[in-house]
Formats: structure tokens, sequence, C-alpha cells
């Protein structure tokens, strides 16, 4: 099996994975993908899971990694993607730092990440099941029905409290006229305080690929087989997202949901994760579910 340049991450990153280091026409910074490819040696599937992170997010927050890892040694290659607008670097992956490159990101932008990382990955030889939490779900679900009927069309797509309307998160009225003036509108992580930038051009690509990001109408091209996630506690993005998406599937063959009673909206998950912790419970049977979702319905 070949892949593209392949690097270690250093030695002070969390995951014990491979990075491909793609390069495309699009975006600040080459793609990333850490990948974590299949051990076991009882099973090892043709299928590979390609995880989207989502909004203020990247590949190595929380524990993703021991995720990827899991499926891994189930026997299903897993790829964690760096979109390449998120802000992190190959110096720095774990952590927001190019302010610039945040500042200038858009949704298309992301959505032509995915569906070059899909490339790589069927010219590896697997086939891609699209995985996206949040934002990455959105992303998800735009990059599964634009690939439908091409040779790296997705073979699976797993949600994971996603949203469902990228036009509903932009501002309103005053607001959105205040961020065209000053081309600055502002958004706090709530974990390190610090303060990013989104420009206005990224309400003017969205209004320009409007047809392309209607996520729910995306939704209702897709045929493969669906499996959606959402914790009922979920104060980020409301549960009742994921079940709006869930009747927009018309298309599926198999759409599988799984409601969960707690976790939040990253299924128990903090940053930064300490190391020598496994995964909290509500992931650990997440990611059992989602085994057993790839294994046999894709």
């Amino acid at each position: 099996m070949k892949s593209p340049t392949t690097t270690r991450i250093p030695k002070e990153s969390k995951a014990p994975a491979d990075v491909w280091n793609i390069s495309h026409p699009f975006g600040h910074h080459p793609l990333r993908m850490h990948a974590h490819l299949a051990t076991s040696v009882v099973e090892q599937l043709p299928f590979a899971v390609l995880f989207l992170h989502g909004y203020k997010g990247y590949a190595e927050w929380g524990c993703w990694n021991l995720m990827a890892d899991e499926l891994a040694q189930s026997g299903i290659s897993c790829f964690r993607l760096d979109f390449s607008g998120n802000g992190t670097t190959t110096d720095c992956p774990d952590a927001i730092v190019d302010l610039a490159a945040w500042s200038e990101n858009n949704y298309t932008q992301e959505v032509r990440d995915a569906l070059a990382a899909m490339r790589e990955i069927v010219k590896a030889g697997m086939r891609v099941v699209l995985m996206g939490h949040s934002r990455g779900g959105g992303i998800a679900t735009i990059a599964a029905a634009t690939s439908k009927n091409t040779r790296f069309s997705c073979s699976g797509l797993i949600l994971m409290a996603s949203v469902s309307d990228f036009g509903a998160r932009f501002p309103k009225q005053e607001n959105l006229q205040a961020w065209k003036k000053t081309n600055r509108f502002e958004v706090q992580n709530q974990r390190t305080g610090e303060t990013y930038h989104h420009q206005y051009s990224f309400y003017e690509d969205y209004l320009r690929h409007r047809r392309l990001l209607e996520i729910r109408q995306q939704a209702k091209r897709i045929e493969c087989p669906v499996f959606l996630t959402h914790a009922e506690d979920d104060l980020a993005v409301s549960i009742e997202e994921s079940k709006v998406l869930e009747k927009c599937f018309v298309q599926s063959n198999n759409v599988i949901t799984q409601w969960m009673p707690g976790g939040g909206h990253v299924f128990g998950m903090r940053e930064p994760w300490p190391k020598s912790r496994s995964m909290p419970k509500e992931m650990a049977d997440l990611v059992s579910e989602i085994g057993h979702f790839v294994k046999c319905q894709c």
C-alpha cells in the first residue's frame, strides 16, 4: 500500500501516527492527515475512516487520536485531517497559531480539503467512510454528496453532533453590517481566552457558493449508509439539528441513529486530554458502535 510523502509527528505530540502531507493548489498549508493504519492481524478491512474536525478544532484536539487508534486496532484504518486553514502548523499541530490562515478560512475551502484527502485515500487502495464532528459533520455531508458517482465516492457517512445549517451561524442585520465595515468578526476561544476573527470574505464566499453549502439539501442526495449520533445534553449544537438531518437522508438505504443521554458536545472529552488517560466512557462506547457500523453496514 503506497502513500504520499510521510513524516513522523514530532516526539512531543500526542498521537503515534504517521503524517501524510498532501500538496494541493488551495489553502494556506499543505494538508496533513494523521494516519492510523489498521493493525489487527485478524481483520484488516478495505475501508478507511476520514475524520473531519469541527469549529476552532484540529486533528490533535482532545483524544481524537485515541479514537483513531481504537478503530485501527479493530481493523479499520483511520485518518484525522487538519483543514489547511485551521490555524495549526507542521511545527505546532496542537494549537491555533496561524491566525491569518484561520481568519481567511471558509466552508468552501474545507470542502476542497476533504475532497483532496478522499482522493489520496482512494489512491492508496482504500474506500472512504467520512466522519465529521460538529462543523466537520456539515463539511462531511457536502463532500459525500459532491463525490457521489465518482471513483472516490464514500461508502458510509458518520455524523457526530453535526450542524445542519451553515447560513444560520452568521451574524444578522446590524452585526452583519458592522462586520462588512470593519472586515472583522471576533470570536473567543473560551478555553484559552484567545480572540480570533473572521474576515468578511468568509461570508462572501458562503453567498457565492450557497447552493453547494446547503447541508440539508446535500443530505437529500446521499445514498450510502449513514450513522447519526448526538448527545441530548449538547449545549453547543442542539440535538434537534441531527434530528432534522435524519429526515433529510431520504435516498440513503440505511440511516442509523444513536441519541446519547450525556457526554455533551464532545462526548466526554476536553482539551488538553491527559496522555495517561484512556477515552471517556461516552466516547469509548461510541467508537465501538462506529466500528460495528463500518464493518456491518458499509
